[in-house]
């Protein structure tokens, strides 16, 4: 979050300089306070906010609901709607679709263009964001030019507005193309590696949202007209931009699947219900309305609850309003005195860069530094300049691609005179899975000028080293069988290569693919199971020693720091992390989604 708001005040590039999921506008979506960014969150965040309840009015003023009922429903659906970061700053989006898709052919138009200038500045935010504006913005054309054969002029003010959002952003325009690329390339791989739950483990929660899902998806053709003959397309428009909607905060709350996931898909459900339940207002008969209020809408807030039971320690609806509008209130109340409000935040930031600094020493380091895997925080904590690499979490380059584009000079970028190595990963991934691919480069320029508890200081070399590899034979395996690894007594690198089937693509389309493991038998007799990234293998890694021994990754080790030195110096290992033998399996054996034959080509390197 420091990187995103550092960001808009540095020369960096998005989609060159950083390659990560967010936009450059995205540091307006964190809760982080930076006060250099602080007027500017606000503005935004005061945009959106303002845009959004303006929205509602037209559609609830459009529906002819009584103001006080109109009120009752924008206070029943916006705690959860806006208690998520992502659902919040998506709302804007669906609520100007709905928006344009039920606008009179012989109204005014201004209204729904306002909205297309906002909404181009949160597509900007994340690619996300983006992907639904596009989304929509294309059912938006389909509709206008197809149906009622008139000029999108909504869609094209849309795409217009991209232009100086991206250019107040302090971004050059010949980048956007080269951000739309790096965050397809980013989001392709998302689903393969960050899953972080099986593909059918979380089953309530999905139902839960199936079941609302569906009864939305068969709301939608009570909410048209029921008088006269209305063209397929009246009703296969709201049904796919309904669904488009709905699967995008799926994936958004189920392939990662935990506390902070979750809640995106379950808690955008009450506004959905909300907002049939307006188109169906005014042209639906008494019965389909009484119909949409006293099923969709309940239906809609039991699945929030049910999230609120599962992910925020069995919180009641009650407890979350009161906790919700008490923020609230707080916070403007603290805005009757803006200077001591900005002095407590002031006070709170440098207590937290205290604690940074406590828990992560320090020796003094002269110049730019990169810090790898991640927690860019304790550079910023330290006053440091911090010198990115293109993906700046080292467990986000799970692509060949993407670790190919922190591997070493490369495009002319400049590796940084400093470097602070963490080697740990995220959930229990290999420990030399991320940024496996930079390591050699890492080992042949850096020289090590000390380890602080986990954390290894590197400083570039002034006589860089060779590297000299050896390949060795190509071995194939089928899942769950042992591989005894090639005698080795130094490093032993392989490039693994794990295909997916044509159900497997199509399973990580729909939802996410059952998780790879690798299983691995220690020369001391010690077992110990990680999770393998199949693009990140294929890519190449080093298997053998095993980084921090049986320490489990994500863990903070100093004993993973004191084998990273050990390496870069070119030292023996015990047989406590020597490799013999490796099994790959999957987490599901059930479905292939993977062909099951696996390549291995392993090869030595050394540093002369």
């Amino acid at each position: 979050m420091e990187v995103l708001h550092d960001a808009f005040f540095q020369p960096w590039r998005f989609g060159r300089d950083i390659v990560f999921t967010y936009g450059p506008w995205g540091f307006v979506t964190t809760p982080l306070y930076e006060p250099r960014t602080f007027a500017f969150v606000l503005a935004f965040r005061a945009v959106v906010g303002a845009t959004t309840g303006w929205g509602f009015w037209l559609l609830l003023r459009r529906a002819g609901f009584a103001p006080w009922l109109g009120l009752l429903s924008l206070v029943l659906v916006l705690p959860p709607a806006l208690s998520s970061d992502n659902s919040a700053f998506s709302l804007p989006l669906v609520v100007w679709f709905y928006l344009g898709l039920f606008e009179e052919p012989d109204r005014k138009r201004w209204e729904v263009s306002v909205f297309a200038v906002v909404a181009a500045g949160i597509a900007l935010t994340k690619f996300t964001h983006f992907v639904l504006a596009g989304g929509l913005v294309a059912i938006l054309v389909w509709r206008e030019v197809l149906i009622r054969r008139r000029f999108p002029t909504a869609a094209l003010i849309f795409l217009l507005a991209l232009v100086p959002w991206w250019m107040l952003s302090g971004q050059k325009w010949g980048d956007f193309s080269t951000w739309i690329t790096s965050s397809i390339a980013i989001s392709g791989g998302y689903t393969e590696a960050m899953a972080a739950e099986a593909c059918l483990h979380p089953l309530r929660e999905i139902g839960a949202f199936g079941v609302v899902a569906l009864v939305l998806v068969f709301a939608v053709p009570l909410s048209l007209p029921s008088r006269g003959r209305r063209p397929l397309s009246s009703h296969l428009i709201p049904w796919c931009g309904l669904c488009f909607i709905l699967f995008l905060h799926f994936k958004a709350g189920f392939v990662r699947h935990d506390f902070a996931h979750a809640p995106t898909a379950m808690f955008v459900l009450p506004a959905m219900g909300l907002l049939v339940l307006l188109a169906s207002a005014r042209d639906a008969d008494r019965r389909r309305l009484i119909f949409m209020a006293a099923v969709v809408l309940p239906v809609c807030f039991a699945g929030y609850a049910y999230s609120l039971r599962q992910y925020f320690s069995g919180q009641t609806p009650a407890a979350h309003f009161q906790e919700f509008y008490g923020g609230a209130f707080r916070r403007l109340w603290n805005l009757s005195d803006p200077s001591a409000a900005k002095s407590a935040l002031d006070r709170d930031r440098l207590g937290a860069q205290a604690k940074i600094r406590a828990d992560y020493p320090l020796p003094g380091i002269a110049g730019p530094c990169d810090i790898y895997s991640y927690r860019q925080a304790i550079l910023y904590a330290h006053g440091i300049p911090y010198s990115p690499r293109p993906v700046i979490q080292s467990y986000s380059a799970y692509s060949k691609s993407l670790a190919r584009l922190n591997a070493g000079d490369r495009d002319g970028r400049i590796w940084p005179p400093n470097l602070l190595m963490e080697a740990v990963c995220i959930d229990n991934r290999y420990p030399s899975t991320d940024d496996g691919q930079s390591w050699p480069f890492i080992l042949a320029n850096y020289d090590v000028r000390e380890a602080t508890g986990p954390l290894v200081h590197l400083v570039r070399s002034e006589r860089p080293r060779t590297i000299r590899r050896l390949d060795l034979p190509e071995i194939q395996l089928r899942f769950g069988e042992p591989l005894e690894l090639p005698a080795h007594s130094g490093q032993l690198w392989a490039e693994i290569e794990i295909e997916r089937t044509l159900l497997g693509a199509l399973l990580a389309a729909a939802f996410k693919l059952p998780a790879l493991t690798v299983n691995v038998d220690l020369a001391s007799g010690a077992q110990a199971d990680y999770r393998l990234l199949p693009a990140v293998a294929a890519g190449g890694l080093l298997v053998s020693p095993l980084i921090g021994g049986t320490v489990g990754v994500g863990i903070q080790s100093a004993r993973a720091a004191e084998d990273f030195v050990r390496l870069a110096h070119g030292g023996t290992f015990p047989a406590s992390h020597r490799v013999s033998v490796i099994r790959i399996r999957t987490e599901w054996p059930l479905v292939e989604a993977y062909i099951p034959k696996v390549r291995l080509r392993f090869y030595t390197l050394n540093f002369e």
